[in-house]
């Protein structure tokens, strides 16, 4: 999360001459892909997005994102009860205010504490249904 609020080299604004913005609506369809260049056994992975549109000229903190999906393994002891891990992962995005959000995905590993990130930056158009955060329904694929 900190490449988005302290490299004031990047241009966040400019979507169309980096990549690494992605112009989306709401009720878009968003496939994320994991490369595992090493074997964890999976917990589960949990989504959260910002509620309201950042500009980047302060640090995101993990408070400003909302969690919407987790899919958790609950079995105990975690390390003996492992999901298998998707590499593959398609959610219908929810409705936002208009301008810049952060999507973080973490990949919660089972026999540590630890977990991997993932995060984008969606720049939002606005949308016909309201100004809000809208609903938190969502849905995700994880196909393997």
């Amino acid at each position: 999360m900190r490449q988005f609020s302290s490299d004031k080299t990047f241009d966040w604004r400019d979507g169309s001459k980096y990549h690494h913005v992605h112009k989306v609506k709401a009720g878009d369809k968003f496939d994320i892909h994991w490369d595992y260049t090493m074997a964890h056994k999976t917990r589960g992975y949990t989504y959260a997005i910002t509620d309201h549109p950042t500009d980047f000229s302060q640090r995101l903190t993990f408070n400003e994102l909302k969690t919407f999906f987790e899919n958790i393994s609950q079995e105990k002891p975690f390390w003996s009860h492992q999901l298998p891990a998707s590499t593959d992962h398609s959610m219908i995005l929810l409705e936002r205010e208009a301008g810049f959000h952060v999507l973080l995905e973490r990949w919660i590993i089972a026999d540590t504490d630890m977990a991997f990130h993932q995060s984008w930056v969606l720049e939002y158009e606005a949308s016909l249904g309201g100004k809000g955060p809208g609903d938190m329904n969502t849905i995700i694929t994880m196909l393997n």
